[in-house]
């Protein structure tokens, strides 16, 4: 589970993730995974900045590293300020590609995903949700080698899949999940973080030695509050 606060009873291990600040895509429910674009935060992404600094202990931050994106990297810039520490960019933590539903509603996507699952690549992208996942955990594993504590900014897909795992194993047909709230610290001690990584990365090898060819005729299900279900937010993890 994640951690309620810094861990003071021995050396500080601490990682602090968080999705990127609001940007005017995301408050409209719009995808954008292609870092070329420079989609900056709106004012309330930035007030939501200010927010998340007051929660992190800054003055003891050891080394951060962001996503690609503008949006995240403007994040980490304004959570540090005048904190000399730099921010690094690992491109493993960038957001999904979208393909073709670049800049386009979440919904569109989404439907798209329910129809093929989470193993196919949508037109003209270069992955699939679960390889998006994996290089995401990829670079997660990577960042809690970095000095800590440590500050961590990526996308929602990043901190809804780690989110999940402390409840859930990651079953086949799981391919919709809770959002992510922009700019709100996980606080998450290494030894914990680890073990969500290395348990995500079990189940997804276990997907990768099932027999996919039925997998048009499943019943992909979304996870409890993600888009389609009851919940108020129409809009999921991903994206923006």
């Amino acid at each position: 589970m994640a951690a309620s606060g810094p861990v003071r009873d021995g050396p500080l291990v601490i990682t602090y993730l968080l999705r990127h600040g609001q940007t005017s895509l995301s408050a409209s429910y719009r995808v954008n995974g292609d870092a070329r674009l420079a989609v900056s935060l709106d004012e309330a992404g930035r007030e939501q900045c200010r927010r998340a600094r007051a929660a992190i202990p800054v003055a003891e931050i050891g080394s951060c590293v962001s996503s690609e994106f503008p949006r995240a990297v403007e994040t980490a810039e304004l959570i540090l300020q005048s904190a000399k520490v730099p921010v690094t960019a690992d491109r493993r933590l960038n957001e999904i590609d979208y393909g073709v539903f670049e800049a386009g509603p979440f919904g569109e996507y989404a439907a798209w995903l329910r129809q093929h699952g989470p193993h196919g690549r949508p037109p003209g992208a270069t992955e699939s949700e679960r390889e998006a996942i994996r290089r995401m955990l990829d670079g997660l594993r990577s960042a809690v080698a970095l000095p800590s504590p440590r500050i961590v900014v990526t996308h929602g897909l990043a901190l809804s899949v780690i989110s999940w795992r402390q409840r859930h194993a990651l079953a086949e047909e799981a391919i919709l999940f809770p959002e992510a709230p922009c700019a709100t610290p996980m606080v998450l001690a290494d030894a914990g973080l680890r073990r969500t990584i290395d348990a995500l990365r079990t189940d997804l090898g276990r997907e990768a030695h099932r027999d996919c060819g039925h997998q048009r005729n499943c019943g992909w299900r979304q996870a409890e509050g993600s888009l389609g279900s009851t919940a108020r937010n129409p809009m999921e993890i991903e994206g923006r």
